[in-house]
């Protein structure tokens, strides 16, 4: 079946018009950082044999044409560094220096940080192998990345030496083990954010690990064996040349910022819901995932689960007739208490967590999990609960490129307490041309005993989805229903990481691509904006501006705390 969701589209867009003139970074060359003369004798042995498999005739479905530039990015005229790590202090960033990386438990670093390969890599008891597993993809397109064996290949090296070589013993790890690929066809992660959500994103393929509290940090290299190198500062994970892609697991007010930088270092990403914490920095993400030709998926996984594919279906095939409204149910924000602030833990580095946001002391209270209830780090449910909802929604009413006209919002401030986010909350989002409305409800009427969910009504039927992040549910109308002839038949994703795998062999636009990311982040920022302000928002979509009210489009950007910028 093919792809409802485009490719890349061939013409390389620029990120002129909406964000100002971009810096002129080039994207980082993606090949193996290893020193060739290091590699062993069975390395080199595997390579040959690999060479004849029948993945490296593997046909690429819808490539999208390669970058033209392979040279490293340029920061300023006196060093080849990132801006971080120049020996001046380029664009307002502070050098940073070795002491913001921290070493494995296991000392692994010393020999495998910087020269070896992905396939010194050592696997975990924690991890068997399994035929499907996203920890040990299939082949992939290398996008614009030289492998050991084309690198050998092309010098003459094996044609030279390898006769030299007599008799050798070939390892699994070498040569792949039924089930597994050979070290060159894996897809090698660095992981940004562990405390949370991202524990679950941890793979043995992972080479590089980062988090802001050291605990965090070394649970999670211990979880994937010890071989990880630790890192407290994100930037130096980035500067690796081994990693293809990343996954951004922190909270909510670093993903853009993370995103932005991993991309123009030439990774691929996937980065957690909400894509943004503003509607301009989002909007930027989209513009440099286009202009460096990175594939992106957003974490709202609710449209790689078959209830969702099928409620979409079930909606674009008009089984419920026109529908002119969604109406959504979440259980209300939390009320806080009055914590005072303390010094932080030894293990947390406070200012690194805080970043980009306004700087605020340390609480306990803010850190880790409760951030999502402060409007400077997370922004309530509407936020959260809301970016998968919303994403399973305009999914459903094929809205991924529109945005609504006008959004009104009411809500009770908690009563008490250090959280800002209303207790309850009702947002009214109109939508034109098709004319529908979008309202999100907290708490609103809770269907099917589920926390949260959606029901679409229409001129004909109603149906309702519950949940929208990995633990969606619809009912068995929507799960039965045939596509007629001539209908809408929907990608069916294999499984939400396993998809942005997928593409980034393919090259292909992932199921909760960048945009339509964009879109949703958008909805749920403009729902706090109306709250804020008290009135309603009369917004350009197209332009993404408030129209006639300085004072809300002044809430469409805050600039992030120096020395962090946005591209």
């Amino acid at each position: 079946m093919s792809r409802t969701h485009r490719a890349f589209d061939s013409k390389a867009a620029t990120a002129g018009s909406r964000c100002g003139e971009a810096r002129s970074r080039r994207p980082i060359p993606r090949s193996w950082s290893g020193n060739p003369a290091r590699m062993t004798c069975a390395s080199i042995a595997a390579i040959t044999i690999s060479a004849t498999s029948s993945t490296a005739s593997r046909p690429v479905k819808n490539p999208s044409p390669q970058p033209k530039s392979d040279t490293a990015p340029v920061a300023c005229a006196s060093s080849a560094q990132w801006p971080w790590s120049c020996n001046a202090n380029c664009d307002g960033i502070p050098k940073r220096n070795a002491s913001s990386m921290i070493r494995s438990p296991t000392e692994w670093s010393h020999v495998r940080d910087a020269h070896l390969g992905p396939s010194d890599l050592v696997q975990s008891p924690d991890f068997p192998p399994d035929p499907y597993d996203p920890m040990q993809e299939q082949s992939m397109d290398r996008f614009k990345r030289t492998t050991r064996r084309q690198f050998l290949t092309s010098t003459g090296f094996l044609t030279a030496g390898f006769a030299a070589l007599g008799p050798q013993i070939l390892t699994n790890n070498v040569l792949g083990a039924p089930g597994r690929l050979p070290p060159s066809e894996r897809i090698i992660t660095g992981h940004i954010g562990v405390g949370g959500m991202g524990t679950g994103h941890l793979r043995k393929e992972a080479a590089a690990i980062c988090d802001v509290d050291e605990n965090h940090l070394n649970a999670a290299i211990q979880r994937v064996g010890g071989h990880a190198q630790g890192y407290k500062d994100y930037r130096k994970l980035l500067e690796r040349k081994d990693i293809d892609a990343v996954i951004i697991a922190t909270p909510d007010h670093w993903h853009a910022i993370m995103a932005i930088d991993a991309i123009q270092a030439g990774k691929d990403v996937y980065v957690e819901k909400p894509l943004s914490k503003t509607v301009h920095e989002g909007r930027v993400l989209v513009e440099m995932a286009e202009r460096y030709k990175r594939v992106v998926q957003v974490g709202s996984q609710g449209r790689s689960t078959p209830a969702a594919h099928r409620a979409a279906e079930f909606i674009r095939n008009g089984y419920c007739g026109k529908v002119h409204t969604v109406e959504t149910w979440h259980t209300p924000n939390p009320v806080g208490d009055w914590t005072p602030d303390c010094p932080p833990p030894p293990e947390l580095d406070w200012d690194l967590w805080i970043g980009p946001a306004e700087w605020v002391p340390y609480n306990p209270k803010r850190c880790h999990f409760n951030f999502r209830w402060f409007m400077d780090f997370g922004g309530g449910n509407i936020r959260d609960r809301g970016a998968h909802v919303m994403s399973v929604i305009l999914w459903a009413m094929d809205q991924d490129d529109a945005g609504p006209v006008r959004i009104t919002a009411e809500g009770t401030p908690p009563p008490d307490g250090m959280f800002d986010c209303p207790t309850d909350m009702r947002v009214v989002y109109e939508f034109k041309n098709p004319d529908w409305t979008l309202v999100w409800n907290q708490p609103g009427e809770p269907k099917l005993d589920a926390g949260f969910g959606m029901e679409f009504i229409g001129d004909k039927d109603r149906l309702i989805v519950t949940g929208g992040d990995g633990g969606c549910g619809t009912e068995e109308k929507a799960m039965n229903a045939p596509i007629p002839a001539g209908g809408v038949e929907l990608y069916k994703s294999p499984g939400h990481k396993e998809d942005w795998f997928n593409c980034i062999r393919s090259r292909e636009r992932t199921i909760m691509h960048p945009e339509a990311g964009q879109r949703v982040a958008t909805l749920c920022i403009l729902g706090n904006i109306a709250y804020r302000i008290g009135r309603p928002i009369q917004w350009d979509a197209v332009r993404e501006s408030v129209i006639g009210d300085p004072e809300a489009e002044l809430l469409l950007n805050r600039p992030p705390r120096a020395p962090w910028r946005i591209g």
